[in-house]
């Protein structure tokens, strides 16, 4: 039970004994509880995310210091990430060829394997 629930259960058992205007002031009530219920879980999430965002925050702002700073040469990244993408379409053609070579010999093996009696 959250720390909202608790507070709903009266006002429920209060509702069949209540005047119509009480029970839409419960009703409201009770919307108002389930929101807040709501905004609290979702607050308790991003406290949850908060270091690991922290963590990448720092990380980028270490990178963008190192790139404002020469230390790393924005014409020698994007050439080592075109080398790389080259590479890994390469890599992408090598496996291909790979899996292609596998069916050819799973399927000598299926027809090798009904011909045996």
């Amino acid at each position: 039970m959250s720390r909202h629930d608790a507070s709903t259960a009266p006002a429920a058992q209060e509702s069949s004994a209540a005047t119509p205007g009480t029970q839409a002031a419960l009703a409201a009530f009770a919307a108002l509880d389930s929101a807040v219920g709501r905004i609290l879980a979702r607050i308790d999430e991003l406290r949850a995310r908060e270091p690991a965002l922290e963590g990448r925050v720092a990380e980028l702002e270490g990178t963008l210091r190192s790139m404002t700073s020469g230390a790393l040469d924005p014409q020698a990244l994007l050439t080592r990430v075109r080398s790389l993408e080259r590479e890994n379409e390469e890599l992408r053609r090598r496996i291909e060829s790979g899996r292609q070579a596998v069916e050819r010999l799973l399927a000598k093996i299926r027809f090798l394997e009904e011909k045996r009696p």
